[in-house]
């Protein structure tokens, strides 16, 4: 989960994603989608999101996501995010790269800028070979 208009933090999380995405192996890679949700909706409209995919030069697994304010608090509180607005107009965020299975259960979080991605690139290639 992200915002668009994140200057620090939102960038390094999107960099750590596409690291764990190119750090995969072929078969990996085509099994795998990546979805960014963001948790500013009244600021990442579809269009302002397509642009920001189109700035990153992400391919098409991946989707970048807006929603309801209310449907964005639901699933941060099922992936155990948390994030504020603050005064600024800023939030304040958890952050988290989250890793699901096909049936939606979370496998593995990577938590922290700049932590290392190899243990969720590792359960990638898992599941890559799980029925």
């Amino acid at each position: 989960m992200f915002y668009g208009t994140c200057k620090h933090a939102c960038p390094v999380l999107i960099a750590s994603a596409k690291q764990v995405e190119s750090a995969a192996s072929p078969s990996a890679r085509a099994r795998t989608r990546i979805v960014m949700v963001t948790i500013d909706p009244a600021r990442d409209t579809p269009a302002a999101l397509a642009e920001l995919a189109r700035s990153y030069d992400v391919g098409d697994r991946w989707t970048f996501l807006h929603g309801s304010d209310g449907d964005i608090r639901e699933l941060a509180a099922v992936l155990g995010i948390r994030y504020r607005a603050t005064a600024d107009g800023e939030f304040q965020h958890s952050n988290v790269l989250t890793l699901l299975n096909a049936q939606g259960a979370v496998v593995h979080q990577t938590v922290g800028l700049g932590a290392s991605t190899d243990e969720m690139v590792a359960e990638l290639e898992r599941l890559a070979v799980s029925p």
